[in-house]
């Protein structure tokens, strides 16, 4: 959906048999998606066609009103992301560059001593593009043109001059309004599958169904195609939707009017809702609005405390709150482990919720379950009848005071603190499962932990988050805004914690609430399994857990339900395939949501063929060359047939190596094949080469100067990217570019830049280099304390001076006029000159 043009591309609809049948057949889950107009971010522009695919934006044509001739890549069955469209303003000097996207820069190499025209070169990694050379007029556009697929002279770069400036020492041109779309495009074509959705037409847009049947299985996360997924609820009751995965943004329905609206976790996945119980607990609205403004306390926030079950559920409930998008504990009730009635909320306490899970662990003697805020248990002895576990509880490393306690199976581990004024809260809970004495291992095993954050945060009435106060805690929290909320077009607005209001860049009002959402550290914090999809009886696979691409040792590893060990430092456990049939192996860790994969073990024969084997990294940088080692048994096999996505690549030499250097990034299927073998295959993630800049470090010497007086601006630059770059790093003040410096880093190396600048004009001025900035003032030089002291001494000179003078004449009347009174008049006129030297210099 695009706010700013109110357009949007994609829809997808499923039909169910019943509310209550979870199975949904082929054809039944259709998705579509229509290129629709939108307008350039430069406005002269005019319009170009957008398409959304899988989630994501990404280029169809050119229009009959747009800058460039009219182009339709989309009947084509190509898509290119759209990597650039902006209306910023950029300076580039003669010799330095304007970087762009996939490797691309735009060079200036001359300008006409009439401020009109300035000449382009295109560069592409560092080396000029053949036939880019071209000279454009102020007001005119920069445009390179390019194949993409099978459609000849698509522009992929437009860029606009907007003027040039021919000066004594320095020669730019200025740009506003840059447009680029990737010359590596997405090829669709009819018959085409994404995880469980096939393509049935691209004709006028791309329409896809399920092409086979699949299940909404309860607690389930159903992988539909691309990033798109259903998430089911854990009840009886079938509840489900749809999400992104990796999604920056999850945002609310647009508002499209003045008037009321209202909110809730069905309109607004940022505010809590609970899956599995069906429950929701905050609700935003605007009770009205009146133009482009919400009135004071016109936007209401309300949130009330649901009662919900423990994942372990022998527990039973306790009562949690959303605030602000995150989820809190706000009471125990005596249906719970510890028969505790702490009720935070009624005390204006908050604490967050740092684990509820059911997860199974094991904790072997001497060791620990990892908690949060510094926490962990440690198990430090277990009875010989197998039934006892003794445990402590450390606080960074050091033993928590009372914490020793015997536990028996099949209950509790309590660790009760003082949270603000409401003494004796559990904080933690962990339930011991069974514990087992062996002759090699003594362990106990965890089935359920919770606890809350010992931090609460104190809420009462009056307090302001962000624009809103509140206004109640009493049974729920209400909170109204404080003043008036204006609805500007473009404008981004701080609400309240992590939610804000987004309005449209348009004439009419449109905005949407929205959160953002840390990919990273919520990849980081989910496992992922990887091992064979297929294998057979005899095997022994490895099977390997990771976090955001991270091996994760100590995860807990299932195989049909059954502990078969803890990850190494390599995050891998070793297992022998026993059984043909189905299995799911399950990984788990405390602080990380556990991860699934199903592998399909078949029977094993005295005929049956060799597995092959992928020896390879698993990552790596698109320039590199990937080298793959093909082996069966432990040899390495020549004359295989390797495929990449599953187009012919080429085959393994005599020593079983095979190499290839992929054309894109992303991640690629490579698959291996030769008569008499079992096929294997191996997902390789290809990292797209960048360079990318950034200030670490920022300083300006003084930041209060006199008029003319320099300033000193210095800059850490380090390369954060994975390949070795130039960039053209600029001083800005207030906004301005006023100088620029080129570099050249290897990723990770950091250079210092130093900077001279010199204002003449009194005010303050704003400095930025890259990401960072400061600000520095300017004042007007005084006279000085020196000049005062000598203009005030000049003026008692001349009273002296002409009181003496005044004697002189009067002196001869009572006395004759004497050598002392000459000399003394000789001395001043002396001292009256030196001074006026002084006070001219």
């Amino acid at each position: 959906y695009d706010l700013d043009n109110d357009v949007s591309s994609e829809t997808m609809t499923i039909t169910l048999a019943s509310k209550t049948n979870r199975n949904i057949d082929d054809g039944k889950l259709v998705y579509e998606s229509k290129p629709v107009n939108i307008k350039y971010e430069h406005d002269d522009w005019g319009n170009y066609t957008a398409i959304g695919f899988l989630a994501a934006k990404y280029f169809a044509g050119y229009t009959d009103d747009s800058v460039v001739e009219k182009k339709d890549m989309v009947s084509k069955g190509y898509l290119s992301e759209v990597l650039i469209d902006e209306d910023e303003k950029h300076t580039i000097t003669i010799g330095s560059t304007l970087p762009l996207k996939e490797g691309y820069a735009l060079k200036a190499i001359d300008i006409s001593v009439e401020d009109t025209l300035v000449r382009f070169v295109l560069l592409k990694d560092g080396e000029e593009v053949s036939g880019s050379d071209e000279i454009v007029d102020k007001g005119k556009n920069y445009v390179y043109e390019k194949k993409i697929g099978s459609v000849s002279d698509v522009p992929i770069i437009i860029v606009h001059v907007e003027t040039v400036f021919h000066g004594r020492e320095t020669d730019a041109a200025f740009i506003r309004g840059v447009f680029q779309i990737s010359e590596n495009p997405t090829k669709i074509e009819d018959g085409d599958t994404y995880g469980i959705m096939k393509v049935e037409s691209k004709s006028g847009g791309i329409k896809m169904e399920n092409d086979d049947s699949f299940d909404l299985s309860r607690d389930s996360i159903v992988e539909i195609m691309g990033d798109i997924k259903f998430k089911v609820a854990d009840s009886d009751t079938l509840r489900f939707a749809p999400f992104v995965e990796g999604l920056e943004e999850l945002r609310g329905t647009v508002s499209c009017s003045e008037g009321a609206f209202d909110w809730t976790p069905f309109n607004f996945e940022g505010l809590y809702y609970d899956f599995d119980t069906g429950f929701s607990s905050e609700t935003l609205t605007v009770e009205s609005a009146s133009g482009r403004s919400i009135g004071e306390n016109e936007l209401v926030y309300e949130s009330r405390p649901i009662n919900t079950m423990f994942e372990h559920d022998d527990w039973g409930k306790y009562d949690l709150i959303g605030f602000m998008a995150e989820k809190y504990f706000a009471a125990y009730n005596k249906t719970n482990p510890v028969s505790s009635d702490k009720d935070l909320l009624s005390k204006g306490y908050l604490s967050e919720v740092l684990i509820d899970e059911d997860e199974k662990h094991t904790i072997t003697i001497g060791s620990t379950l990892p908690l949060k805020e510094g926490y962990a248990l440690k198990a430090i002895d277990i009875s010989v009848e197998d039934t006892l576990v003794r445990f402590v509880l450390l606080k960074d490393g050091e033993e928590v005071s009372g914490s020793d306690e015997i536990v028996d199976k099949g209950k509790n581990y309590v660790y009760e603190k003082k949270i603000g004024s409401v003494s004796e809260v559990p904080i933690i809970i962990v339930h011991v499962e069974t514990v087992f004495h062996g002759r090699e291992t003594d362990a106990a095993f965890i089935r359920g932990v919770f606890q809350i954050s010992e931090n609460p945060t104190k809420m009462e009435d009056g307090d302001d988050y962000g624009k809103m106060e509140v206004k109640s805690t009493s049974g729920k929290i209400t909170m109204r805004n404080r003043e008036t909320i204006s609805l500007d077009a473009g404008d981004t607005i701080d609400v309240m914690g992590e939610i804000r209001f987004k309005v449209a860049d348009s004439d009419t009002l449109r905005y949407y609430p929205f959160i953002t959402v840390d990919v990273e550290a919520e990849a980081a914090s989910k496992l992922g399994i990887t091992a064979p999809d297929t294998a057979s009886e005899r095997d022994t696979i490895t099977i390997t857990v990771t976090a955001g691409s991270e091996p994760i040792s100590g995860a807990d590893v299932e195989f049909d339900g059954e502990n078969i060990g803890i990850t190494d430092a390599n995050g891998e456990v070793l297992y022998e395939l026993t059984n043909a049939g189905s299995f799911t192996i399950n990984a788990t860790k405390l602080g990380y949501e556990s991860a699934s994969k199903t592998i399909t073990v078949e029977k094993y024969s005295e005929t049956q063929q060799t597995q092959l084997r992928i020896e390879s990294k698993s990552e790596l940088l698109q320039t590199d060359t990937f080298e793959l080692t093909v082996t069966a048994d432990g040899t390495p096999v020549s004359g295989v047939d390797v495929f990449v996505d599953d187009n012919p690549a080429g085959v393994t030499d005599t020593d079983g190596i095979f190499s290839y250097v992929f054309d894109t990034s992303g991640t690629h299927t490579v698959k291996v094949e030769k008569e008499g073998y079992v096929a294997a295959e191996k997902t390789v993630n290809v990292i797209e080469p960048s360079a990318e800049f950034k200030a670490v470090a920022f300083n300006i010497t003084p930041v209060h100067v006199t008029h003319k007086q320099p300033v000193f601006i210095t800059a850490d630059i380090t390369n954060t990217g994975n390949i070795k770059g130039e960039h053209v790093v600029e001083l800005r003040i207030n906004g301005s570019v006023v100088a620029s410096q080129n570099i050249t880093l290897e990723p990770d190396e950091v250079t210092t830049l130093n900077f001279t600048y010199t204002e003449s004009e009194p005010g303050s001025y704003f400095a930025e280099i890259e990401n960072m900035g400061g600000e520095f003032q300017v004042v007007k030089k005084s006279i000085g304390w020196l000049v005062y002291a000598g203009i005030i001494t000049a003026i008692g000179l001349i009273v002296i001076y002409l009181v003496t003078m005044r004697r002189e004449a009067i002196a001869p009347i009572i006395a004759p006029t004497g050598s002392k009174v000459v000399a003394a008049k000789d001395q001043i006129a002396s001292k009256l000159s030196q001074l006026k030297t002084k006070i001219k210099k």
